[in-house]
């Protein structure tokens, strides 16, 4: 192996590994969430009431599972390639 193909394996692994770092870092969710459901708050009157508390959606993308394996395919395919352009050809000298 050459230097370029040690360079490319390195950095192909290197952010493989930064994808996989997000994706705990947020969770460890399977599937990835575009909006999160939140608890708005109550006044007295809607306690003493009995009214069920109220939700709301808001934007907020939490990386799932399937983006960090789609990426992780992609970097693997895109070293591969690489790894075999920078195959170095000795010829031998008579």
């Amino acid at each position: 192996m050459n230097k370029k193909q040690k360079i490319t394996i390195f950095s192909g692994l290197i952010s493989i590994l930064i994808a996989f770092a997000i994706w705990a870092i947020q969770g460890f969710h399977l599937f990835t969430h575009q909006k999160v459901e939140v608890l708005l708050p109550q006044s007295d009157v809607d306690k003493l009431l009995g009214q069920p508390p109220r939700y709301e959606w808001v934007n907020h993308f939490t990386l799932g599972l399937e983006y960090t394996l789609a990426f992780a395919a992609i970097a693997i395919g895109f070293s591969v390639v690489l790894f075999f352009l920078f195959k170095s050809k000795r010829i031998i000298n008579q």
